[in-house]
């Protein structure tokens, strides 16, 4: 461990005045002591000190008692569980130092001590814990490193804005650690309620945190859609740790603007609050989600509380693995809800698989876009299994048309319909018929090409009836049997030679419209662009064979009249020079084809943004 890490530790330990043990008022505190067998680590394991280990337990009793404080200052609910589990490590670690030894009697007898004049705050004591962890994490020492997830736990738990603690915590449980509390404390989390006149524990009976895989597509400038996958993880906040509830703010009457050209732009009105009964959720991430993301998730919650009318109130809060990048999209809604579901019900999520989809309030799964790149990222990220609407399986079917099949086998994919489908497809327990279904498709043969015979096919035709939503078991069945299709859908089709032709698309609005600075267009960015619209030959629906042959042309005449050169802003120029005339010939029969096919404006915007996030 690093020297400053000690210091910072043993620092924040001499920012302690001594312990003064003053009697509070009258209030249930609902503590049971841990047992005496207790061992979270084992001591004589770790590189901590004696000394270390006694001020880390005097941190984490000072933590407790903050705990406490809280709740009495703010007149909130007590998590006990939380000041049983800080005093649960503190025992573990020094048993026999008098601040430990001190603060759990008095627990025990239901008497709450201040903490100490000048000590830090539960953000500050999470910041600290949080450090240490990290200096044990790099020991790769085994004690450290499960002693530094514990200590991920609890400041998650003490400070859920704390993103890097709440990222290593939804870590580490993925990478199969779970700390061992509920074993330990010894009737903390079972404990009776007090009486309604004093402090005690809340009956609803929930866990503090859950994450589930979802899919998102990045769009980058050059028009390619990458999936990839992401942790969301929830957190359910009550008593100290719930902060005011975020809510979209009210509607104002919107301003009248007008675009340059002096025709009325479309006026967008701001999100209206939403009532998402007794639970409230919001993203951690402020100005990273967009409002169709945060739509998708108060919506997530109205679900639950509509499914669990006897909630008393609570808060949520929803934050993604990766906290840098913009997001937006309705596709985590059913995420979203299952995580929330978790939280409340109680239940472990399947960390093997990911799952992509809007939902309704009545628990319907809805069809979301970019289903190729979210199947690409899945199985590249290795997942197990991936969950996507019903309403998507012809885009299974156009993925299958641009890529081999022995793709399904690489991965087992499912539909769900509604809510209920989804959960029993991501909870960890999987049961009677899915678990059948699962467990055969894992002894199929590896290669699609030896799954031609009698028995495999037959293997596939029990795993569709043990599990008619297998779409992966599907595929691999028409495809051995050559009934799949040859040519993608209309839709796939219009999806796959906009993306193809991404660069090109953003150079056909003209930029004194769009108000910002083309970027520059040269040969190779041409090159790409063609390569890929050829790729799709005889494979795109011949209803739209006309759109790939005026994208391609447009493609082709640019890259004729840029040359080998860089062009920044062409259509300055063209005014003054021929060789870009058929350039824009060829713009104005590709707008034919767009217009001949009465594609959606939003699926041509999409392919004009400039920014880049993921969806």
């Amino acid at each position: 461990m690093s020297s400053a890490r000690l210091l910072l530790l043993a620092a924040i330990g001499m920012m302690l005045p001594p312990l003064t043990v003053t009697a509070q008022p009258a209030g249930q505190i609902n503590y049971t002591p841990p047992t005496d067998q207790i061992r979270l680590v084992e001591r004589d394991r770790l590189t901590l000190s004696e000394t270390n280990r006694e001020q880390l337990a005097t941190l984490l009793v000072t933590a407790a008692k903050t705990v406490v404080a809280e709740q009495r200052r703010t007149g909130g609910v007590l998590d006990s569980q939380l000041l049983a589990k800080c005093m649960a490590l503190a025992l573990d670690l020094a048993a026999e130092a008098k601040a430990v030894v001190v603060a759990n009697f008095q627990f025990a007898k239901n008497v709450g001590a201040p903490p100490p004049d000048g000590a830090p705050t539960l953000p500050q004591i999470a910041a600290a814990l949080t450090q240490l962890a990290e200096s044990l994490s790099a020991t790769r020492q085994e004690e450290d490193v499960k002693l530094g997830n514990y200590l991920f736990d609890l400041a998650a738990a003490l400070d859920p804005l704390n993103e890097d603690a709440v990222f290593r915590m939804s870590t580490a449980a993925t990478a199969g650690f779970k700390p061992a509390w509920k074993e330990k404390l010894a009737g903390a989390a079972a404990a009776e309620p007090a009486p309604a006149t004093t402090v005690s524990a809340a009956p609803f009976a929930g866990r503090a945190r859950s994450s589930i895989k979802i899919l998102l597509v990045n769009t980058t400038r050059t028009g390619v859609e990458v999936g990839s996958t992401n942790n969301l993880i929830g957190l359910l906040l009550r008593g100290h740790e719930a902060p005011a509830p975020v809510l979209p703010p009210p509607a104002q009457p919107p301003e009248r603007r007008v675009s340059k050209s002096g025709t009325a732009a479309a006026i967008e009105l701001p999100p209206a609050p939403v009532d998402t009964g007794n639970l409230r959720v919001a993203f951690v991430l402020a100005g990273k989600v967009g409002a169709q993301m945060n739509t998708a998730a108060q919506e997530a919650a109205r679900l639950v509380s509509v499914r669990h009318p006897e909630l008393p109130p609570l808060r949520a809060q929803l934050s993604f693995e990766d906290k840098y990048t913009p997001k937006d999209g309705g596709s985590c809604g059913t995420a979203a809800a299952i995580v929330l579901l978790s939280l409340v019900e109680d239940f472990d999520l399947d960390p093997g698989g990911v799952i992509t989809g809007d939902i309704t309030v009545d628990g319907q799964v809805q069809k979301i876009g970019g289903v190729s790149a979210k199947t690409e990222g899945a199985i590249a990220a290795g997942a197990e299994f991936m969950v996507l609407p019903a309403h998507n399986t012809v885009d299974v079917d156009d993925y299958f048309v641009l890529h081999q099949l022995d793709d399904a086998r690489k991965i087992q994919l499912f539909s769900a319909a509604n809510l209920d489908e989804a959960l029993t497809l991501t909870k960890r327990e999987k049961t009677g018929e899915l678990a059948q279904a699962m467990e055969l498709f894992r002894a199929l043969p590896a290669t699609a090409a030896n799954l031609k015979t009698p028995d495999a096919r037959r293997q596939l035709q029990e795993i569709v009836r043990l599990a008619p939503n297998h779409l992966s078991a599907q595929i691999l069945l028409r495809g051995v049997t050559g009934s799949l299709p040859k040519k993608l859908s209309v839709t796939g089709s219009i999806e796959q030679i906009f993306s193809a032709a991404g660069p090109l698309l953003y150079w056909m609005s003209n930029s004194a419209e769009r108000g910002d600075e083309p970027p520059v267009y040269s040969r190779e960015v041409g090159e790409q662009c063609t390569r890929r619209l050829n790729a799709l030959n005889f494979k795109v629906d011949p209803k739209t064979a006309s759109l790939q042959d005026a994208m391609l042309t447009y493609a082709q005449e640019l890259q004729t009249a840029v040359g080998f050169g860089q062009v920044r802003d062409w259509s300055g120029i063209a005014a003054h020079n021929p060789r870009f005339r058929p350039v824009f010939n060829a713009r104005a029969r590709l707008y034919a084809e767009i217009r001949a096919l009465q594609c959606d404006q939003s699926v041509l915007e999409k392919y004009l943004r400039k920014d880049s996030g993921s969806r």
